[in-house]
């Protein structure tokens, strides 16, 4: 397993993770990398984090598509029946959101009322990500979406 955006989002351990992918492809071994988008606990942490000094501060314009720990289990179950792709596939849940859809969902189903402050973040990182670099078009998807964990996380 990587993550989407390995090769597009310039981050030091995005690096590592590709260099790691190559690893694999060039070992001669069959393989298939599966590269995932966050899951949704970890973009409910990251939510919880920009939130720790008060308000909840954003970027807006950040594109992600979280997705769901079952549906990429189920994914990865399915991927072993078929044997190795010897590639790379992308995963990711069934909706791209910006990170400002996200927020108001994620305070709306804990009932949270705190401030929103939307800034846009600079930076190469912060480009990629609001270029779509964390997201994918390729299917399938999981089926699981933001507001269905939400609505049972809350």
């Amino acid at each position: 397993m990587s993550i989407i955006g390995v090769d597009r989002v310039p981050l030091r351990y995005y690096r590592a993770k590709l260099a790691a992918e190559e690893i694999v492809r060039r070992s001669g071994t069959p393989y298939t990398i599966l590269r995932v988008s966050q899951f949704h606990p970890f973009a409910v942490g990251l939510l919880e984090k920009s939130a720790r000094l008060g308000p909840l501060i954003i970027d807006p314009g950040f594109l992600a598509q979280p997705v769901d720990v079952a549906d990429v289990a189920d994914r990865i179950a399915g991927l072993l029946g078929e044997g190795p792709a010897n590639g790379t596939l992308d995963f990711a849940g069934p909706q791209i959101m910006n990170l400002d859809e996200a927020a108001t969902t994620w305070l709306a189903a804990k009932a949270d009322h705190r401030r929103v402050v939307r800034l846009r973040a600079p930076g190469k990182v912060a480009r990629a990500i609001r270029a779509g670099g964390l997201t994918t078009t390729a299917t399938p998807t999981g089926s699981r979406t933001w507001e269905d964990y939400l609505a049972a996380r809350y």
